[in-house]
């Protein structure tokens, strides 16, 4: 269902659409077939469509108020994982023997995000910015630390995180 914004781009732009609208009106799932349309058609592929799906799925978690930090707690899942975040951690001695950390469907999925936005934005303004809010977040989750001092796996899988999260941001 198409909100009053968007119908009215469309009723403006419907015989000659540019792409800033296309985007604008596409949801998350119509945006990744149209990169796989595009991908497809001119044999690029910047970012890879696993993790778009995977940053799909993250933000469904979001926007459907499920319970992000009891997710920090569940096994390891027997779930497809992204190849090219695997190796960046493996490369940086991130991950277990076993990688079990980004089998955490929660974790695995952030990290992809994190993941794309440094594959579409290196080197950017905009990933420097982002790049120091991700930091005040890290500070402002440690502020609080003895909320979680009994739960050692929620700590141990947050510094996973962060590791991981800034390994990324500075892998090339």
């Amino acid at each position: 269902m198409y909100s009053v914004y968007s119908k009215s781009l469309l009723d403006k732009y419907r015989q000659n659409m540019p792409v800033w609208v296309l985007v604008e009106i596409l949801d998350f799932g119509e945006l990744i077939l149209f990169y796989k349309f595009y991908k497809k058609s001119y044999n690029i592929e910047k970012v890879s469509i696993f993790n778009l799906y995977a940053i799909k799925s993250l933000r469904n978690v979001a926007a459907h108020n499920s319970c992000a930090l009891h997710t920090l707690t569940i096994y390891p899942t027997a779930m497809k994982t992204s190849t090219t975040l695997k190796q960046i951690l493996r490369n940086k001695n991130i991950l277990s023997r076993n990688e079990k950390e980004v089998t955490i469907p929660l974790i695995h999925d952030f990290l992809c995000l994190i993941l794309v936005f440094s594959k579409l934005c290196p080197n950017t303004e905009i990933k420097k910015i982002l790049t120091k809010k991700i930091i005040i977040f890290f500070k402002r989750c440690e502020e609080r630390s003895e909320y979680f001092e009994h739960e050692p796996l929620i700590v141990e899988r947050y510094k996973f995180v962060k590791k991981a999260t800034f390994t990324i941001l500075s892998s090339k």
